[in-house]
Parts: C-alpha cells; structure tokens; sequence
C-alpha cells in the first residue's frame, strides 16, 4: 500500500509529523507533500536527506494523511482521506466540525481530545 502524507514536514517544530514519517515509511511505501513548499528551514537538519528523498519520491497512493489544521485540507477523491489533528487545547474550533467529518479516519494522541471529538459527533476510530 502506497501512503501520501500531506503535511508542513520542513517546519522545525513539526516533530510529531516526522516521527509519524518515520514509522510509516518503514512498514509501507511513503511519499511525502509539504504542505508549504517554501519552508526549508529543517533543511539542514541530519534526517534532510531523507526527508527530501521522500518529498521527491511520487507513486499513486490510496491512502492520503492530513497532518494539519482541518480547515488546510483538500480531499483527495477516490482516497482514504485521514486526518491527524493535534489542537493545542482540548477544544475543538467550530470551524473544524465540518472538514473533520469530511475525513474518513481522524487521528489524535490525546484521549481527551477523542472524547471531545466524539461528543461534537465527528467520526472517529
């Protein structure tokens, strides 16, 4: 399975993104989307390299992670769409009901912030 994370991957405060890059890159075929391609400043970073390798890297994917604010996404037709939403409160805006719902998997390491989303009846797994 090919999976496409779409994401700002070259931010320097984007550890959490880059830890889930490297976890999933070493079960499946990755590629990477950097979400604000002018953003190099984690270019000099030891694991650039490889990071840039997977922002090069393109094969059809089935599977599409979003790893930023929901209102950012743009679905990918005919994909798994997955999102990964991490808000620094345990509140979610209003404006993120909608393109949560959109996705087809949500994603949070905070179980906090699962019950918040399951009580504003946004899908969740």
């Amino acid at each position: 399975m090919v999976i496409e994370y779409r994401t700002r991957v070259l931010d320097p405060t984007n550890s959490l993104a880059r830890s889930y890059i490297r976890s999933l890159s070493s079960e499946y075929d990755l590629c990477v989307t950097n979400t604000h391609p002018n953003d190099t400043s984690y270019l000099g970073a030891p694991t650039s390299e490889y990071l840039s390798h997977l922002i090069q890297y393109r094969l059809p994917a089935g599977v599409v992670i979003h790893h930023m604010i929901p209102t950012d996404i743009s679905l990918a037709p005919g994909k798994v769409n997955v999102g990964v939403v991490t808000p620094k409160t345990t509140t979610i805006p209003p404006g993120w009901v909608m393109p949560c719902n959109q996705l087809d998997l949500i994603i949070t390491p905070n179980t906090g912030l699962e019950i918040v989303i399951l009580d504003l009846c946004i899908s969740i797994i």
